[in-house]
C-alpha cells in the first residue's frame, strides 16, 4: 500500500505523464519503486512513461514488473504487447496481447493491436478473426470496418473489402482513412477514377496523408488524358510533403562518415517491399547475383509481410538482409545509418508499401530510384534515377523528372526467366485456330481508350479473338466492356491466374500476337511475351 505522501507523488506523476512531461513522470514513478517495490502503479505508469521517451527495452523491463506483482493487470499485458510490436518482436507482442484479451475479453484496443500484429506476420486469417471480436463488442466501430476491409482485399475478396469500407464510411462519413481504404480497394478492382476520387477525398480531409499522396500518383500513371507536364507537377507537389523545409535544411547539413577509399568495397542498399516472388525481384536477381562480391557488398532492405522462396534466393546474394514491415521511420533510419551504405537505392517509387519517407531523410550520400515505379519520386533527395534511352528518351524525357537520368545500358531491364520455362509453341493461327491477340498485363491498364482501340483491331481482323489474363479480375467486366463496343462475347476469353509461373508462361502459346497497354505500358509482360516468341 501507498501512503498519503505516495499517493500525492502518483497523482504528480500522473500529471506530468499527462502534459506530456514525460522525463519528469519517469523521476517520480522511479523513485515511488524504490520506496514500495510492490505496489504495481508505479511500475505500469513507469512503463507508460519509458514508451512515451521511446526508451522501449525499459519499459519491457517495467511493464513485465507490474504483471509480476499483479498478473491480472490487463493494462500492463495491453502495453508491454505495443511494446513488444515497437522492437519488432512480433511474436512476443502476439502473446502479451492474447494475455491481455484473455484477463479482459471486451478489451478493444488489445484486440486491435494483435489484429495488427497478426496482420503484419502475416497470419491474416487470425487477423480477421481478432477484427470480427471487435465488431461483436462495439458493432459501430468504424475503423474496425476499416481493419476488416484491409484484411479482406489482402485475402483477396476485394468486394467483400469495398463493402466493409463503405460500412466505415457510412458509421462515419468524415472518417478519412476510410476513404482512403476503399481507394485502394478500388484500384485494385481496377476502378481507377474512382479509387482517385476516394485518394482525394482523404486529402481534403488530410492533405498530408502520405498513402493516399502516393496511391493517387500511382493511379495517374494509368490515366490517358493526362498530360506529361500536368502528371509531373502532382509528382513534384506530393514530393514537397515528404521533403518540409525543415527536412530540406537538414538534408543539407547533413555529414556523412563513408570513408572514400577507392579500395575499399562499396556498400550497396536496396529497399523494396518486393524482394519476394514479384516482377520486381526478378529483375533485381540477376543484377545482384552478377555483381562483384569483390568490389561491393549488397544490403537487401524488404517492407513486407511476405518472406517466400525467391526471399531465400535474394538472401544469397546479400551480406545483410533486413525486414523493416511494422517498424516506425525513426527506427529504420537508426539501422540504415548504422549500416552506412554508399548508395540507398529505392525499388518502388509511390507503389504500395513504399517508404520515400526515408529516403526524403537522406540516408545515404548517394540516393537512387530504378526499376519498381514508370514515373519520377518528385523527391529533391533522390539523386538519380537509373533508366535507358528507350524508356526514357534523351532530351525528350529529362524535364519531367527531378532526378537526374542515368542511362548506364541500352537496356535498364534485365530479365531472367525460369530455367525449366517451356519451349515456344507453333502460333496457334498456324494450327487453323482464328488469329488470337492477347494480353496478359493487369487491367489496371485497360482504359476506355484502349478498349477502344483494341475493339477497332478486333473489327479490322474478322473472326480474329481476344485472350485476356489477370491476376486478379475484381469486378469488372472486360466482354461486356467491349460488347458494348460492337465485339461479340465469344470472342473474348478471359482466363483467371495460375498457380505457378511456369504455367503462366504456357499460356502464350495460345497468343498470336500479344496488344500492349499505354500509357502505362508492360514491362514483365513484354518480356515474357517476347521469351515466349510472341511478337
Amino acid at each position: 500500500m501507498l501512503n498519503h505522501k505516495q499517493m500525492a507523488l502518483i497523482n504528480i506523476g500522473i500529471a506530468h505523464l499527462n502534459a506530456g512531461r514525460s522525463v519528469e513522470a519517469a523521476r517520480v514513478f522511479a523513485q515511488l519503486r524504490i520506496q514500495n517495490p510492490g505496489v504495481v502503479d508505479p511500475w505500469y505508469l513507469g512503463g507508460l512513461s519509458a514508451l512515451k521517451l521511446g526508451q522501449h527495452a525499459q519499459a519491457r523491463t517495467l511493464f513485465s514488473g507490474a504483471l509480476k506483482i499483479a498478473p491480472k493487470h490487463h493494462m500492463a499485458a495491453y502495453h508491454l504487447g505495443a511494446c513488444y510490436f515497437q522492437m519488432a518482436m512480433f511474436a512476443e507482442a502476439e502473446t502479451s496481447l492474447r494475455q491481455a484479451v484473455a484477463i479482459k475479453a471486451d478489451y478493444v484496443e488489445a484486440w486491435e493491436a494483435l489484429g495488427t500484429t497478426l496482420h503484419v506476420i502475416n497470419r491474416l486469417s487470425e487477423a480477421l478473426d481478432a477484427y470480427r471480436k471487435i465488431t461483436a463488442i462495439k458493432p459501430n466501430r468504424a475503423e474496425t470496418w476499416v481493419s476488416i476491409g484491409t484484411i479482406q482485399l489482402l485475402l483477396g475478396q476485394s468486394s467483400d473489402a469495398i463493402r466493409s469500407h463503405q460500412k466505415a464510411i457510412d458509421l462515419n462519413p468524415e472518417l478519412a482513412i476510410a476513404y482512403h481504404a476503399r481507394g485502394v480497394a478500388l484500384h485494385q478492382s481496377h476502378r481507377i477514377r474512382e479509387a482517385i476520387a476516394d485518394f482525394e477525398k482523404t486529402l481534403q480531409w488530410n492533405p498530408r496523408h502520405r498513402e493516399s499522396i502516393c496511391y493517387r500518383l500511382f493511379c495517374l500513371n494509368y490515366l490517358s488524358d493526362r498530360t506529361r507536364e500536368d502528371i509531373f507537377n502532382e509528382h513534384v507537389k506530393g514530393g514537397m510533403v515528404f521533403e518540409t523545409p525543415e527536412q530540406l535544411a537538414k538534408n543539407a547539413e547533413r555529414r556523412f562518415a563513408n570513408p572514400p577509399n577507392p579500395e575499399r568495397k562499396l556498400r550497396l542498399a536496396f529497399l523494396s517491399p518486393d524482394l519476394r516472388i514479384h516482377p520486381v525481384a526478378f529483375f533485381l536477381q540477376p543484377l545482384i547475383a552478377n555483381l562483384d562480391k569483390e568490389r561491393f557488398e549488397i544490403f537487401l532492405y524488404h517492407n513486407h509481410f511476405d518472406e517466400d522462396s525467391f526471399s531465400a534466393v535474394l538472401k544469397r546474394s546479400a551480406k545483410v538482409w533486413r525486414n523493416f514491415m511494422g517498424m516506425s521511420d525513426d527506427k529504420v533510419e537508426t539501422l540504415i545509418r548504422a549500416d552506412s551504405p554508399d548508395m540507398l537505392i529505392d525499388l518502388a517509387g509511390h507503389s504500395g508499401l513504399n517508404r520515400l519517407s526515408l529516403f526524403a531523410r537522406r540516408l545515404a550520400p548517394i540516393q537512387i530510384t530504378y526499376l519498381g515505379y514508370p514515373n519520377t519520386s518528385g523527391l529533391r533527395s533522390m539523386d538519380y534515377r537509373l533508366t535507358d534511352n528507350l524508356a526514357d528518351p534523351e532530351g525528350d524525357s529529362d524535364a519531367f523528372f527531378t532526378e537526374k537520368l542515368i542511362r548506364f545500358s541500352s537496356c535498364a531491364w534485365c530479365f531472367w526467366p525460369p530455367v525449366r520455362s517451356p519451349d515456344p509453341g507453333p502460333l496457334p493461327c498456324h494450327t487453323g485456330a482464328p488469329l488470337t491477340f492477347g494480353s496478359f498485363n493487369s487491367t489496371c491498364k485497360l482504359s476506355e481508350r484502349i478498349l477502344d482501340i483494341w475493339s477497332r483491331v478486333l473489327q479490322e481482323v474478322p473472326d480474329s479473338r481476344l485472350l485476356l489474363k489477370s491476376q486478379n479480375w475484381g469486378e469488372r467486366d472486360l466482354a461486356q466492356e467491349l460488347g458494348t463496343r460492337g465485339i461479340a462475347p465469344e470472342r473474348i476469353t478471359r482466363i483467371p491466374a495460375t498457380p505457378g509461373i511456369l504455367e503462366h508462361l504456357a499460356c502464350y502459346a495460345s497468343v498470336d500476337i500479344a496488344l500492349d497497354t499505354f500509357p502505362y505500358h508492360g514491362t514483365t509482360t513484354t518480356c515474357e511475351a517476347l521469351w515466349m516468341g510472341v511478337p
